[in-house]
């Protein structure tokens, strides 16, 4: 299961003011003390989210409360669409991480686990909300400590959403709707005798991209056979975007499903002088999030290597993918010197609005929102 990487040595140290810069178009959270990681937004921009590294806690920002920490042990949060629902895994007494929504103040309330199974003190966590958070979506562990998607209402509480071959699945993201889940279901081989080759389930190869319209399971195949993981569904769930493809397992893609269309959405053009151009792990990108109707995508390209950080990209169907820094100062964004976009993480539905990570000019990351005039 990929899980965000830790961050070592975090200075818990008083959280900087919130810096209103020129034009009121580009906003920083923070000054870089504790490190602050972007993460997602409103569908109307009006609330965002951010953590403090891999350990929390989660903040939750509005231009009338300011920057909040909401509390949660947290490496992720998630808001609904509207605003009002937001989860995070959040730790137990026992030490245990489970799937939880936000109660206000420092208040969380667990959505409960598949299992008692704990596999890395992980119960289960969220991985998407519909637009209103009455449904949610992500991983939890069978009895069998096998990773599974689950989908959780308040009526039905948590329930596995199957799988194409009876092994390992996730529930990535959900239509801000609830008519389809996406995400990816093991694929792996089976050996002589008769069990599956652990060997063929490691790498983002073995994550097999697919989907469950109205709860029923099926893979999502293209003309070559085999696409990656889904991460990201619109608003309907007509466009699905995801990482990993025959041609590339380290691009994003982008899949319409009225017409079949597969689309490779690259990276950013870098050079890695210490790897040869056939082997780069600077040919990498990863898609966090899009616009409402699925035109526009943002997210981060590159490997991520010391001294050598991401860029945030941004992707449309006119310009292709772009660094996100370069398409809003074209359109009038001001971002001060030194900032840095490594990491667009999420989009306001109307696609105008954009936050994620920055580094400022001391070289800490900050929480960006960026809005187009």
């Amino acid at each position: 299961m990929k899980r965000q990487k830790r961050l070592i040595g975090l200075a818990a140290l008083v959280l900087g003011t919130v810096h209103s810069l020129p034009a009121q178009t580009f906003t920083v959270l923070g000054d870089g003390r504790p490190v602050l990681l972007g993460w997602n937004m409103s569908a109307d921009g009006s609330v965002v989210m951010g953590f403090g590294g891999n350990l929390g806690p989660c903040y939750r920002w509005t231009a009338a409360t300011g920057l909040q920490d909401i509390g949660g042990d947290s490496y992720h949060c998630q808001v609904s669409a509207d605003g009002k629902v937001i989860t995070a895994p959040v730790k137990d007494s026992q030490g245990l991480f489970s799937a939880s929504i936000w109660q206000g103040g420092k208040s969380w309330k667990s959505i409960g686990s598949l299992s008692d199974v704990a596999v890395q003190n992980l119960r289960s966590e969220a991985y998407g909300l519909t637009a209103d958070g009455s449904v949610i979506v992500g991983l939890s562990y069978r009895a069998d400590k096998t990773p599974a998607g689950f989908r959780w209402d308040a009526v039905h509480g948590m329930t596995d959403v199957g799988s194409l071959q009876g092994f390992q699945t996730r529930a990535s993201a959900i239509s801000g709707k609830g008519n389809v889940i996406a995400g990816w279901d093991a694929f792996g081989t089976v050996g002589r005798d008769g069990e599956w080759d652990a060997g063929n389930l490691q790498g983002p190869s073995y994550r097999m991209g697919a989907v469950w319209p109205n709860g029923q399971p099926e893979g999502l195949m293209h003309p070559f056979g085999w696409i990656g993981e889904v991460m990201l569904l619109n608003d309907v769930g007509s466009i699905i975007v995801g990482r990993g493809s025959p041609l590339s397992t380290t691009h994003p893609y982008r899949y319409t499903t009225w017409d079949a269309k597969w689309e490779d959405l690259g990276t950013i053009v870098r050079w890695n002088p210490s790897r040869p151009p056939s082997d780069n792990p600077e040919d990498a990108a990863t898609a966090n999030a899009m616009s409402a109707d699925g035109n526009i995508i943002v997210g981060n390209s590159g490997w991520g290597a010391p001294g050598i950080p991401l860029d945030a990209f941004i992707w449309t169907p006119a310009n292709k993918m772009e660094k996100l820094q370069d398409y809003l100062v074209a359109r009038g964004v001001s971002i001060p010197a030194g900032y840095l976009l490594t990491n667009a993480t999420g989009i306001s539905a109307d696609g105008k609005i954009f936050c994620g990570s920055a580094l400022n000019p001391a070289g800490l990351s900050v929480i960006f929102i960026a809005k187009l005039p």
